[in-house]
């Protein structure tokens, strides 16, 4: 697929995730709906990370946070980002190649990819399911999730459409997504979520 995200396009990316700033907290009460629980180890991966991980810090205490990314330059913003948050001391920020990542089997217990879609391809999810804790979740895909206010998204909908085409953002279906989960064999350990988006709920 294409993956014009590592090209230099981190101001669209900015615009994004400034643009998305209202939708965090939505998209926040979506996941923990699966996930269940406030504490746990957490990871959210890509270019757009940090929103979630601000929203998810302020709420709560026990989780342990960390980004992890394959560009230096967003890297250096996120960081300004987590920083203007007062977050620093609780997230860390990593950066490494986008195909195998640089961690651990089993680390996590949350993980999320918000803008997945961007870059969707058999090795984030593979690695998604390495890294992840048994009896841990993985929240993988995009769109404004099943909570966010219809009044939200026709306010932010047609700047957002735009900024994405900019990117190259790649369109996906819930067919294409099956096959590839099939060829990966992850479609016993996940199920599609249509309904605000196209997200992938994952479960080990």
């Amino acid at each position: 697929m294409n993956n014009i995200l590592f090209d230099n396009n981190l101001e669209y990316i900015k615009s994004i995730n400034r643009l998305w700033v209202d939708v965090y907290p939505f998209l926040v009460d979506a996941i923990i709906e699966k996930y269940r629980r406030n504490s746990g180890r957490v990871l959210e991966i890509g270019p757009f990370s940090g929103g979630i991980t601000v929203e998810l810090a302020r709420r709560y205490s026990k989780m342990q946070f960390s980004i992890y990314t394959w560009q230096k330059d967003v890297k250096d913003y996120i960081k300004e980002e987590i920083d203007k948050a007062k977050l620093k001391e609780r997230v860390k920020i990593y950066i490494g190649p986008s195909k195998t990542f640089e961690i651990y089997n089993n680390c996590f217990d949350l993980i999320i990819s918000r803008g997945a879609l961007f870059f969707l391809d058999s090795n984030l999810f593979k690695e998604t399911y390495r890294i992840m804790c048994p009896g841990g979740l993985g929240y993988i895909g995009g769109g404004y999730g099943y909570k966010t206010p219809q009044a939200l998204i026709d306010k932010i909908h047609a700047e957002s459409h735009w900024l994405n085409q900019q990117l190259g953002k790649n369109w996906v279906s819930k067919d294409w997504l099956e096959n590839l989960l099939l060829d990966v064999q992850l479609s016993n350990r996940c199920h599609i979520e249509e309904k605000g988006g196209l997200w992938v709920i994952l479960r080990k």
